[in-house]
């Protein structure tokens, strides 16, 4: 094979459909070529002048579009090529069809020619149109999933339709107007914006050069299968044909399913086969550029349909149900490293109270240390192998000719954690090397003792730093996230008029969603349901405030803001003590305490009462840190929607939780919310010993949070105290000069 790749007379390729190699002679590859561009009809022969004039009228139409703001300039500068390559045609054998002497399907390759970004900003522009269109499936996958196994079989026939040259058999004039109409009737897009996509695309089909063997051509006829938005004008060319010829036709109450990818429609006919052939007779009537070509089986298609989706299906459902198992586990690790230290503190004033009760003997400092060790080790399996195979094995799908199914999706995850294993101990190999030469070069077989600690070590630190970031942004938002779900007092509030009035504009916006307005009035479709579902969860917070008692409507709020602010305050203050406890005792350092033995003294000078406020303080900083994840900018999206999560999504969630819980011990522990120490290889971590490090790390905690809690209630106090005495709806003063409207008489446009 390698031989015959370099023989010059010989063209090794990949067919059009399904796998496998195909041999073409050289010659007849070109004769074919050039049959397609000299006889089809669909090129015709041009010219390097009237190149360079089509190039100079490109330019000049994105320079009115710019300059008649139809387009921003970020746009302009995307869609301009200042050094454009002729595109070239590249032959795809059709073995499917003849094997002996395929024909060739014509692709067009032109990443760089002049009019490939304009077919790219299309085709990004629309791709919305394939969501709401459910007839339309992008995959044989979908069209599996989305397959009506279920419906009665008898006397149906499964019928393929195919659109014989679709992409180069559309008129330009025709296929544009159809262009237009179906995004007038399935788009939400301004008339401007549908007219600018219009024009771009007019130009992307009449200006597409070809160069083949020292000649250029030019398409005559139909859009390049090849540029970026062939599949969109196709699609919507073929929406325009169908709303006409088939969902309104006299035929269409015979037909129990349909879909369609691109040009390849499916449906389940039920009736005779002399109808359907009528049905093909029409199809080919009701288009004088489309023609179509259809087979049909009347027995077997419902059993091999059926067990394709089974095996879709099950295939599916497994590699899922093992992901979500994983994820399962990594979350009750994540749950037991939270409660890490709140259950040894808790078992520590157990064993203070009751020393020699027989039946808390199981309860021991092995049991606690076996504890600490067992989630360590968790966490480290969950991080470095669990949830990596989970990501690879949701994404994998078996290597490139190889038989699919689990096991080969198995085989490749296995391969892809092998080179990420090998990646990563070699990141953390150079990390030591810098850090320290000698150790690196003694420990370089040493991956138990000293590679899985060392990483762990630094995922901890990172885990720290998150926790450094977002807990003070967290103790902020906790003010402004239990103001949501509790009820605010109002002072001048009559909420019986707001509801009316919400009632009313819900009222009046559901009429316009259902149609019942003006034909002269033009709404956009997406902004009335925007403002709908506003006013509907407006409408759910006054009716929840109406049903309210008024003891909690009044004082529910103000306590659970008290509580918040004890609390947060608490938590400052523990912060600062710790602080002068660095700089007066060494024995304050995490690293340097000696392990405790249990049941001997308390870990708070308070006792009891101390004990169980470490306890409500760690419960409160990681309920704050995971408020303030998920509401910082660069994590805003990872937050899981009810029914719309995806599995990568997923699984992102419990990393990110696992890394969080599994830092707080070492947090809680760094800033001195408890005095309990770190056990096991949890007080391995060798920045835990650095004096600068847990100074400064206490002090940026201390500052961080402080501003983030003076910002939150410069705001936040006086924008209460202005709803809750009703001053916000106070009518304000408006000055001349600051609602001045000028009529520009360029445009005619208000300013």
């Amino acid at each position: 094979m390698n031989d015959l790749s370099l023989d010059p007379s010989v063209r090794v390729m990949k067919p059009d459909k399904g796998g496998g190699i195909v041999l073409f002679d050289a010659t007849a590859y070109s004769a074919s070529i050039y049959n397609i561009l000299h006889e089809s009809g669909n090129y015709e022969i041009s010219s390097l002048n009237e190149l360079n004039i089509a190039y100079r009228k490109i330019e000049m139409c994105l320079e009115e579009y710019l300059l008649h703001h139809r387009i921003t300039r970020d746009l302009f500068d995307f869609m301009k090529v200042d050094n454009p390559v002729l595109a070239t045609i590249v032959g795809i054998p059709k073995v499917h069809k003849d094997h002996l002497n395929p024909p060739l399907r014509p692709i067009i390759s032109g990443s760089k020619s002049k009019t490939f970004p304009l077919g790219v900003v299309i085709d990004h522009t629309l791709k919305f149109i394939y969501n709401k269109l459910s007839h339309m499936v992008k995959d044989s996958w979908e069209f599996l999933r989305n397959f009506p196994v279920n419906i009665q079989q008898d006397q149906l026939i499964f019928c393929s339709i195919d659109v014989v040259d679709l992409f180069s058999c559309i008129p330009w004039e025709e296929g544009l107007e159809a262009f237009s109409s179906s995004l007038r009737k399935y788009s939400e897009l301004s008339w401007d914006k549908i007219s600018l996509l219009v024009d771009l695309m007019s130009i992307v089909i009449e200006n597409n050069f070809i160069f083949f063997e020292g000649e250029i051509f030019k398409q005559a006829r139909g859009v390049a299968m090849g540029a970026a938005c062939a599949p969109m004008f196709a699609n919507l060319v073929m929406l325009d044909w169908e709303e006409k010829c088939v969902f309104n036709s006299t035929f269409y109450h015979h037909i129990a399913y349909y879909s369609r990818y691109l040009d390849d429609i499916y449906i389940l006919w039920k009736g005779s086969t002399e109808l359907f052939d009528s049905f093909m007779s029409h199809l080919n009537d009701s288009s004088n550029y489309l023609k179509f070509t259809a087979t049909k089986n009347n027995t077997g298609w419902h059993i091999l349909i059926r067990i394709s989706l089974e095996n879709v299906d099950n295939e599916d459902a497994t590699v899922n149900r093992i992901a979500l198992w994983m994820c399962t586990f990594t979350l009750a690790v994540s749950v037991g490293a939270v409660l890490l230290l709140p259950f040894s503190i808790v078992s520590n004033e157990i064993l203070l109270s009751v020393p020699q009760n027989y039946y808390i003997q199981w309860l021991n400092c092995s049991l606690i240390h076996g504890m600490w060790n067992l989630v360590f080790l968790c966490s480290n399996v969950s991080l470095v192998f669990l949830m990596p195979f989970a990501y690879f094995f949701t994404e994998s799908e078996g290597f490139a000719g190889s038989r699919k199914g689990i096991m080969a999706r198995v085989y490749e995850t296995f391969v892809m954690l092998l080179l990420l294993t090998l990646l990563v101990l070699g990141i953390v190999w150079v990390a030591s090397a810098i850090i320290d030469s000698t150790a690196s070069k003694e420990s370089l077989y040493d991956l138990w003792e000293f590679y899985l600690p060392y990483l762990y070590s630094c995922i901890s630190l990172f885990g720290v730093l998150l926790l450094l970031l977002c807990t003070p942004f967290g103790l902020s938002r906790m003010f402004t996230v239990t103001g949501k779900l509790l009820v605010k007092p109002r002072l001048l509030e009559n909420l019986e008029e707001q509801l009316n009035c919400t009632h009313f504009e819900e009222a009046a916006l559901c009429r316009k969603l259902n149609g019942h307005t003006s034909c002269w009035l033009n709404f956009s479709l997406e902004t009335l349901k925007r403002r709908f579902l506003a006013i509907q969860a407006r409408r759910i917070a006054l009716e929840m405030r109406q049903r309210a008692s008024p003891l909690q409507r009044n004082l529910g709020y103000p306590l659970a803001m008290l509580l918040l602010l004890i609390l947060t305050g608490i938590s400052v203050l523990v912060v600062c003590f710790h602080v002068l406890e660095l700089l007066i005792d060494e024995a304050a350092m995490p690293k340097l305490r000696r392990d405790p033995i249990l049941g001997k003294t308390s870990f708070s000078k308070l006792g009891s009462l101390g004990a169980v406020m470490q306890i409500v303080l760690i419960f409160y900083l990681m309920v704050s840190s995971v408020v303030g994840f998920y509401s910082s900018p660069f994590f805003v999206k990872l937050l899981p929607k009810k029914r719309n999560t995806t599995m990568t999504k997923i699984i992102g969630n419990c990393v990110s939780l696992l890394v969080l819980s599994s830092a707080l011990p070492v947090f809680s522990r760094t800033l001195g919310i408890t005095s309990f120490d770190l056990l096991g290889d949890f007080g391995r971590f060798n920045w835990l010993g650095n004096f600068y490090i847990v100074f400064l790390y206490n002090m940026l905690f201390a500052i961080l949070t402080t501003l983030c809690l003076v910002k939150k209630f410069t705001r936040a106090v006086q924008a209460e105290l202005i709803r809750a005495f009703g001053l916000d709806k106070l009518p304000l003063p408006v000055s001349r000069v600051s609602c001045s409207i000028k009529l520009n008489p360029a445009n005619g446009k208000l300013q």
